[in-house]
């Protein structure tokens, strides 16, 4: 993800800040750009919205897990199952067991 097309992102957030979809886009993206703090936001914002989000729970786990807060990252990908979804319990599992395998 280059910085050009994360700027687009933000500018299409703020543009339709109710789009679950665009935010939970640019949160995982700006995870994946090593953007952690900023992509635990935008996840917590997508959950205080919709606390029944799975994919937002998912990310959020993810992210927790990449800054090495593993504790609040198994809570979040649990808390993913618990809800189900469509397809956020598949992957908070997945999630789930390479965090309590070490991994």
């Amino acid at each position: 993800m280059t910085s050009r097309e994360l700027l687009a992102l933000r500018q299409a957030v703020r543009l339709h800040p109710a789009n679950a979809l665009k935010r939970l886009r640019y949160a995982a993206d700006l995870g994946g750009a090593g953007l952690h703090a900023q992509s635990e936001r935008e996840f917590r914002i997508l959950i205080e919205r919709n606390p029944r989000e799975t994919g937002a729970r998912c990310g959020l786990g993810h992210v927790l897990a990449s800054e090495g807060r593993k504790g609040e990252a198994i809570a979040a990908e649990q808390r993913a199952i618990a809800l189900g979804g469509r397809h956020g319990d598949f992957w908070a599992g997945v999630e789930l067991q390479k965090l309590t395998a070490g991994h």
